[in-house]
């Protein structure tokens, strides 16, 4: 791969090796026995390559961050983090059975919450440890022994949290997302953005884009930018609906609007200073629930919003999103 391999992982989610599910090392596997490991490898990969990048730790959860990043110099080049914002499992082996999490799970204000402070964590370390942050895995829904959900994974909920997580994660401080698939067949429960929707198409190597793509879609449309503050205002509900912006050099802003109501047209006032002309794409689905008619922007150009009163007005249904363009 050269010069495009960015680099290599040491082992994968190294804290959850004594869990009986996985089972790779005994009970008194530790982040100190973790970090021993870690370092012979790294010391015999580097002899054989002195140019590579070691990437990690490729934690499931938070908790060895702090003890791995205490280390001075800090053993990685980028300090990588999974997430999932919803699990379940069913009853097999070591895992036992839980609820399956659903479309409304999935959109609720607490997921965003959890999400929120899993960021603060991610990045505050990447800043004492001057390296920057990623998270290098991640998608709807995790399992003990299936992947993804089917109330979450292929349906148009996944669109609008997919949509949400990228531009949290990025304001937030994150230098990259990477989403959790395969090309391979689409199954129920998968939560690939894309995969072949049938044996032939699988064996011809012809994949077409889930509803989750789109989410995807629309958030690469702020990419590029500077995220700059929005002030929702008074009359806001952030729990119903979040609001990223970013700034181009070439003069353009890019606002997301992401409109978790389930219920109600709601009506935004968009105050831009000095921009006179907007458009709009908009992220929609039949349904949280719906596992196709998914679209995003139907015309390239998008459609023309309105200024009235010094704002530009703009109405969104229930369960969907925008993404306004704004020039001076």
């Amino acid at each position: 791969m050269g010069s495009r391999l960015l680099g290599i992982e040491i082992g994968n989610e190294p804290n959850g090796y004594s869990t009986p599910s996985i089972g790779l090392r005994d009970s008194s596997y530790s982040v100190g026995t973790y970090l021993e490991e870690l370092s012979a490898y790294s010391t015999a990969i580097h002899a054989a390559s002195p140019g590579i990048r070691l990437y990690g730790p490729e934690l499931s959860t938070s908790s060895w961050l702090t003890a791995i990043t205490s280390n001075s110099p800090a053993p990685f080049a980028a300090l990588t983090e999974h997430y999932y914002p919803t699990t379940y499992s069913v009853a097999r082996g070591a895992c036992k059975a839980t609820a399956m999490p659903t479309a409304i799970d999935l959109l609720s204000p607490e997921v965003r919450q959890q999400e929120t402070s899993m960021l603060e964590m991610l990045v505050a370390a990447g800043q004492a440890a001057h390296r920057e942050a990623r998270i290098s895995e991640t998608n709807t829904t995790t399992s003990c022994n299936t992947g993804g959900g089917p109330a979450t994974s292929p349906v148009f909920a996944s669109a609008l949290w997919a949509f949400d997580w990228v531009l949290r994660a990025a304001s937030a401080g994150v230098t990259g997302l990477n989403f959790h698939g395969s090309f391979g067949l689409c199954t129920p429960a998968s939560f690939s953005p894309m995969c072949a929707p049938s044996r032939t198409a699988e064996a011809r190597g012809r994949v077409a884009p889930r509803p989750e793509y789109f989410g995807l879609l629309a958030a690469r449309q702020l990419e590029g930018g500077r995220f700059i503050p929005v002030d929702i205002g008074e009359q806001g509900t952030p729990e119903d609906f979040t609001a990223y912006a970013t700034t181009h050099s070439n003069g353009v802003t890019t606002l997301a609007i992401d409109n978790f109501a389930t219920e109600g047209v709601t009506d935004f006032a968009v105050r831009m200073s000095g921009y006179s002309k907007a458009t709009g794409k908009r992220l929609t689905g039949p349904s949280i629930s719906a596992t196709s008619g998914v679209t995003f922007g139907r015309r390239s150009t998008g459609t023309a919003i309105p200024k009235l009163g010094g704002a530009f007005r703009v109405a969104l249904a229930p369960s969907s999103a925008i993404v306004m363009t704004f020039r001076k």
